[in-house]
């Protein structure tokens, strides 16, 4: 079990962690940093205290998830599909990165979503490579 004194602008309080919620959330409690309580308030036995149920780092809550980003290449039916691809896939294959690739068969309209060793980094070289194989139109990279 653990005691702490918390600050917020109605005074100064006293909070009890049960070991169980401690364990899940200490990672969130460091010195001098702002963190979200949520819990029970109690008053017996003469003190007041609030039981916490939770502990969340205020900066986890004000950090908005990054969007992630998708390159989109269409392949034309003028394009032969067989040298084109592996071009693509060799292209693909110089920088490993964390954005996905899709590539879209015009003449079908299927899509087909690369495996991961295809991902990406987002990279001007890259992307000009790909637009010269492909044609600007083809090669979109999207939030």
């Amino acid at each position: 079990m653990a005691f702490a004194q918390l600050t917020d602008e109605s005074g100064l309080g006293d909070l009890v962690l049960f070991p169980k919620v401690w364990n899940m959330y200490h990672h969130a409690v460091k010195e001098e940093e702002l963190i979200f309580v949520e819990g029970n308030y109690d008053e017996s036995n003469g003190r007041s205290q609030f039981i916490v149920r939770k502990i969340t780092s205020v900066h986890s809550l004000t950090d908005k998830p990054k969007k992630r980003k998708t390159l989109y290449l269409r392949l034309q039916s003028d394009h032969h599909y067989s040298s084109v691809l592996e071009q693509v896939k060799n292209i693909l294959l110089e920088e490993e990165g964390e954005i996905p690739v899709i590539l879209y068969y015009e003449e079908t309209k299927q899509m087909k979503h690369l495996s991961k060793e295809y991902n990406v980094v987002e990279n001007n070289q890259l992307m000009q490579q790909l637009k010269n194989l492909l044609g600007d139109m083809n090669v979109v990279l999207k939030d």
